[in-house]
């Protein structure tokens, strides 16, 4: 038997394999990391940004914005109490209060002028009754008649750049999550690859390498397999030329091997941008602002100065 001819077909036939499934995975691995690059690239961009908004929301005036906002509301709310709405749900609905204050405290401040006006009314009828007949009461002013409230120049201004501020972060965070939704799980890093690559080198050594071993061999020649003859195979031309073909494919597939692996997302930046999820992240008067819009309980420390 001529095993020329069978180690050639074998190995020409494996080389041919190698080369089909290399060349694919390769090209998968480097498609998977371009687009890894460019989703990190997005990832920094998007934290870069959200940071800005931050920064956009600590530069606007809430506090100022808050008092005056605040003060032409419970302006209001007085008049609703002098008409005897004593409900601070409903005067609370009525009247213009910042949502950037925590709702419980301006129903509390609410709710203690109710019961001063309940105790003033109540004292003025109680007067009415000890006061002699004939004599008219001289009417007293109530400590709910407010001055009638000039407006804030600039407050408006104020408004709209911390509203556009809001929708800023509102539409970050949808971007944000849009972003996670794409990268996690790691996509451009595959499993089944890395089996792949480790496949195609078993192939590369068993089909290619060793059959390319025995060549050239005498027809009828007996095949012997023994550590002995590596060594000698080894240290001849023959067994360099295929050393150093074994050692540049390795390292080939040693590089795309580790490039595959590294294909997973820095668990610090994916947690920063799951904080950016959250309008809070951006300013605690915006979590004032959640807590408003769903009826939350104001949190310690988020009380407005």
């Amino acid at each position: 038997m001529d095993w020329n001819w069978f180690f050639s077909s074998l190995s020409q036939s494996s080389a041919s394999i190698v080369g089909i499934f290399g060349a694919f995975i390769i090209t998968k691995i480097l498609s998977n990391n371009s687009n890894f690059d460019k989703n990190n690239l997005i990832s920094k961009e998007l934290i870069a940004l959200s940071d800005k908004i931050v920064d956009d929301a600590n530069d606007r005036y809430f506090k100022w914005y808050n008092k005056h906002t605040n003060e032409s509301a419970f302006s209001d709310a007085k008049k609703y109490i002098q008409k005897g709405i004593y409900n601070p749900d409903e005067i609370y609905g009525e009247c213009k209060f910042s949502v950037y204050s925590p709702k419980s405290k301006i129903i509390e401040h609410i709710n203690l002028l109710i019961d001063k006006h309940k105790e003033k009314v109540a004292a003025e009828l109680q007067r009415n009754k000890d006061r002699p007949a004939g004599i008219t009461a001289i009417p007293r002013p109530s400590f709910l008649d407010a001055m009638p409230v000039v407006p804030v120049i600039g407050l408006e201004v104020e408004q709209e750049a911390i509203d556009s501020v809001v929708r800023n972060a509102r539409h970050q965070i949808r971007t944000i999550s849009n972003h996670l939704n794409n990268i996690k799980n790691n996509p451009e890093y595959s499993e089944q690859i890395s089996y792949t690559l480790g496949l195609i080198v078993l192939l590369f050594f068993s089909g290619v390498i060793y059959p390319l071993s025995f060549m050239p061999l005498r027809p009828n020649s007996t095949i012997h397999l023994s550590l002995e003859a590596f060594w000698n195979l080894l240290f001849t031309i023959r067994g360099l030329l295929l050393g150093i073909v074994s050692f540049t494919f390795i390292s080939i597939i040693s590089m795309f091997y580790r490039m595959n692996l590294k294909m997973k997302y820095d668990s610090e930046i994916v947690s920063k941008l799951e904080i950016y999820t959250k309008l809070s992240s951006y300013s605690h008067y915006f979590d004032i602002l959640e807590n408003n819009l769903n009826g939350s309980v104001v949190r310690p420390g988020q009380e407005d100065e």
